[in-house]
C-alpha cells in the first residue's frame, strides 16, 4: 500500500528532476570523498587500474613538449584522444604537478558521471511520471558506474556523451541547431573512443532506416544525415591527421592485448570454461557504453510496465525511436567490436569471448522486440519484461557493485606495506644511473612516478605486440631497447617465462624486493631484477 502511494505521489518533474541529482551527487560524492581521504599512496594503489597510468603518462609527456610517449622512448597513440586531450589541458592546469594531475581525473570522472546522471532524469522524463523517473535514474549509482566514476579512464566522458546525444535526440530534434549539435556529438563520441565508429556505423544505419521508413524518400535521408556525417569526418580526420602527424601512421592499437594473453598449454576444458565466464562478464561493468544499453532497455521496459493495456506494439518504434536506435546502435557496436577483434586476435591464440558479452542483453531484448513485433503480439512483449528487467538487475548489481559499496576501505588504511610501486620507483632514482631502462608487466604506474624510462613489456610498443608473441623475440627485444633491469612481481616471472617463452628470465638476479599486501598480488612481493650480461 505504501509503494502504491508513493508511486502515485504528484510531484513536478522539476522536484523529481532535483530529487534525482541530490541522490546522484550525494553517492558520488561520497565515493569520491572516501578515495579522496586514503593516503597518497593507498589512493594511487587502490583507486586506479594499471592501464589508467597509461593515460597519465603520456599527458604529462605531451604537456611538456616530450611527445606523445609513455616511456620516454617510444612513441605512441595508443589510446583514446578526447580524454588524452582533457588530461593534457589539466597537466598544464596544475602545473605538470604528477600527483595533482592524479586526484584531478578523479574529480574529472566523477563529474562527468554527474552530468550524465542529470541528463538520465531528463531522458526518462520524456516518458515516465516524476517518481517513476528517480526510480529508474538512480539504477545510474550502481557499483558499476560509482567505479567508473574514478577509474582514471575514458569511461565517464563516453557515459556522458551518449546521454548527452539521446537528450539532444529527443529535446532539440525540431531545432535548427540540431544538425550541427547532433553532428558534433557523434564526433565526440568518435574521439572519446575510437572503437565507437563501430557504434557509428550502427547508429547512422537505423536512423537511415527510420527517416526512409517514415518520408519514404531515400532524398530525405541524404538531407537529415548528410551535414552530422561530415561533421564525424571533419572530427576523424583531425584525429587521423594528428595521429599521422605525431606517431607516422594512423593505424592505432587496440589497447587490449595484454588483457588477452593466454597460456598456450591451457586445457580445452579450462579455456571453455574461461569463454563462459568471460561472456557472463560482459554482463557486468566492463564499459560505460555497458551501463548506458543496460540502463535504456531498463527505461523502455519500465514505460512499458507503465503503460500496461494502452500499451500499442504497432506504434512503438515511434514513440521510443530515440531509444530503440541507440539500444540497436550499442548492440551493433558491441557485436562488430567483437568480431573485429575475434578476427584480430584468435590468430594469436588468444580468447575474446568477452567482447560479445556486452550484446547479449541487448540482442535478447532486440530478438523480443522484433518477434512481438512480426507477430503483432502485445502480451508477448508485455510478459517477457519481467525477464528482461531481471537481467537487467542481475546486471547491474551483480559483481562491480559488491566491489564499490561493500569493499572495506579501513583495510587499505590499515596496511603495513602501503606504497610498494613507489617505493620501487625511488629506489630506482635513488640507486640506478638515469641511462638505466626499466622493463615491466605492471608499468603503467611505475613509468609514472620514476625518471627512467619503464617500457611496458605487456602492451610493448603498440604495433610490436603480435610480432614479438608470433616470433618469441622477447630476448632481442630486451637488447634492441636496452633494457637492463626488470620491475614486477614475484609471481609473475615464472608465468611470464612460459608465457612468452623468455629465456632470459632463468638467470635474473634479485636487487631489491618490497613486500605487497595492498594491491593485485596481496602477499607476494615486488622485485626489481637484474637481466644477464
Amino acid at each position: 500500500m505504501q509503494v502504491d502511494k508513493l508511486i502515485k505521489m504528484n510531484i513536478s518533474h522539476k522536484t523529481g528532476f532535483f530529487i534525482s541529482f541530490f541522490l546522484i551527487l550525494f553517492v558520488l560524492s561520497w565515493h569520491t570523498i572516501t578515495i579522496l581521504d586514503l593516503s597518497p599512496e593507498d589512493r594511487r594503489e587502490t583507486a586506479f587500474s594499471d592501464d589508467s597510468f597509461y593515460y597519465l603518462g603520456p599527458a604529462l609527456n605531451i604537456a611538456q613538449g616530450n611527445g606523445p610517449t609513455a616511456d620516454g622512448i617510444t612513441k605512441t597513440n595508443g589510446f583514446h584522444p578526447l580524454w588524452m586531450g582533457i588530461l593534457v589541458v589539466t597537466a598544464f592546469v596544475t602545473g605538470f604537478n604528477p600527483d595533482v594531475l592524479f586526484d584531478l581525473s578523479l574529480v574529472l570522472g566523477a563529474l562527468f558521471c554527474l552530468g550524465a546522471g542529470a541528463l538520465l532524469y531528463r531522458i526518462a522524463a520524456a516518458y515516465l511520471p516524476p517518481i517513476w523517473a528517480i526510480v529508474w535514474s538512480v539504477f545510474f549509482i550502481s557499483g558499476t558506474a560509482l567505479g567508473l566514476s574514478t577509474s582514471g579512464k575514458e569511461a565517464p566522458l563516453i557515459i556522458f556523451l551518449i546521454t548527452a546525444l539521446l537528450w539532444v535526440e529527443i529535446k532539440w530534434r525540431e531545432k535548427n541547431i540540431y544538425p550541427y549539435v547532433l553532428g558534433t556529438l557523434l564526433g565526440l563520441i568518435f574521439l572519446a573512443r575510437t572503437d565507437a565508429a563501430f557504434f557509428l556505423i550502427g547508429w547512422f544505419f537505423f536512423e537511415a532506416i527510420s527517416i526512409y521508413l517514415k518520408e519514404n524518400q531515400l532524398l530525405a535521408v541524404v538531407k537529415n544525415l548528410l551535414l552530422p556525417g561530415l561533421i564525424v569526418i571533419f572530427f576523424a580526420s583531425i584525429w587521423f591527421g594528428l595521429s599521422y602527424y605525431a606517431y607516422g601512421t594512423i593505424t592505432q592499437s587496440s589497447g587490449e592485448m595484454k588483457k588477452l594473453w593466454r597460456p598456450e598449454n591451457v586445457s580445452q576444458l579450462t579455456e571453455t570454461m574461461t569463454g563462459l565466464k568471460n561472456w557472463l562478464r560482459g554482463f557486468q561493468n566492463y564499459s560505460g557504453q555497458n551501463i548506458i544499453l543496460l540502463l535504456l532497455i531498463g527505461l523502455v521496459s519500465i514505460s512499458v510496465f507503465k503503460a500496461k493495456k494502452s500499451f500499442d506494439m504497432t506504434n512503438f518504434f515511434s514513440n521510443y525511436r530515440p531509444l530503440v536506435i541507440t539500444i540497436f546502435s550499442l548492440s551493433v557496436y558491441f557485436i562488430l567490436a567483437g568480431g573485429y577483434y575475434a578476427t584480430k586476435f584468435w590468430s594469436l591464440k588468444v580468447a575474446p569471448e568477452w567482447y560479445y558479452g556486452h550484446a547479449i542483453l541487448g540482442v535478447i531484448f532486440i530478438g523480443i522486440l522484433i518477434t512481438s513485433f512480426l507477430l503483432k503480439h502485445d502480451e508477448l512483449f508485455l510478459k517477457s519484461q519481467w525477464f528482461v528487467m531481471g537481467l537487467l538487475i542481475f546486471s547491474i548489481f551483480y559483481g562491480a557493485g559488491k566491489n564499490v559499496f561493500f569493499r572495506n576501505y579501513d583495510e587499505v588504511r590499515e596496511s603495513k606495506e602501503d606504497g610498494e610501486i613507489l617505493r620501487i620507483a625511488e629506489y630506482i632514482d635513488a640507486n640506478l644511473p638515469d641511462s638505466v631502462v626499466i622493463g615491466s608487466f605492471n608499468s603503467g604506474m611505475l613509468q609514472y612516478y620514476t625518471k627512467h624510462a619503464v617500457i611496458n613489456l605487456d602492451g610493448l610498443n603498440n604495433i610490436d605486440i603480435p610480432e614479438v608473441y608470433k616470433n618469441r623475440a622477447y630476448d632481442s627485444y630486451f637488447k634492441k631497447r636496452h633494457i637492463t633491469y626488470i620491475a614486477d612481481f614475484e609471481n609473475q616471472i615464472p608465468h611470464n617465462q612460459v608465457n612468452y617463452g623468455i629465456s632470459s628470465f632463468a638467470h635474473l638476479t634479485e636487487v631489491y624486493s618490497v613486500p605487497c599486501t595492498t594491491r593485485w598480488n596481496g602477499g607476494n612481493r615486488i622485485v626489481l631484477w637484474k637481466l644477464p650480461e
